[in-house]
């Protein structure tokens, strides 16, 4: 039964046997095609050892029982990455509707790399981490960094109105001024 194959399968990883581990996630699907986590691993594995058109269609398929996957999404979009599909990779993250952070960085990437409305795609994942902005030091370094991109990306963009936006919270938070300045010497 799934669960049975699940609990053998996670064994099976534990043990850094991927090939048992990879069997037991097939047999799992088959007892339970909408099981998420099962199309999530078996995809997740076969990425994870370079089998991208396999884990793309591993992925491909657990989305089809799972729309709102955004592990699945994930795969499917860095499948379609290291297969070079740049244009189906920019297709998928813009049309996949999502309000995971993971995902939203990534459209935002994506879209600063290849294409797209990256000064938007850099603003709704902004927005997404300022309305649970980290505490740590750790947390907001990071959160520094990404508003510093997000600003940067604007302006390369010729988005004005957008990079004053970004602006306005690297001030709000205290880390305009080490930003901007560093911003400011670099072409």
């Amino acid at each position: 039964d799934a669960d049975t194959q699940t609990t053998w399968a996670v064994f099976y990883q534990e043990l850094g046997r991927p090939n048992d581990a990879l069997a037991c996630w097939k047999r799992t699907i088959a007892a339970d095609p909408k099981r998420e986590n099962a199309h999530y691993s078996y995809s997740a594995i076969l990425y994870d050892r370079h089998h991208y058109p396999e884990a793309l269609e591993a992925a491909e398929q657990g989305l089809e029982t799972n729309a709102a996957s955004a592990r699945l999404e994930l795969v499917k979009v860095d499948s379609l990455e290291q297969l070079n599909r740049v244009y189906e990779l920019r297709h998928s993250i813009e049309a996949f509707e999502s309000a995971d952070l993971t995902i939203l960085k990534r459209r935002a990437e994506i879209a600063d790399a290849f294409g797209g409305d990256a000064a938007a795609a850099w603003r709704r994942y902004a927005e997404a981490r300022l309305k649970d902005a980290p505490k740590d030091d750790a947390g907001r370094a990071d959160l520094d960094r990404m508003l510093a991109r997000g600003w940067r990306v604007c302006l390369r963009e010729g988005e004005l109105t957008a990079a004053a936006w970004f602006e306005e919270r690297m001030r709000k938070l205290g880390a305009a001024d080490a930003q901007l300045a560093g911003a400011g010497q670099k072409k």
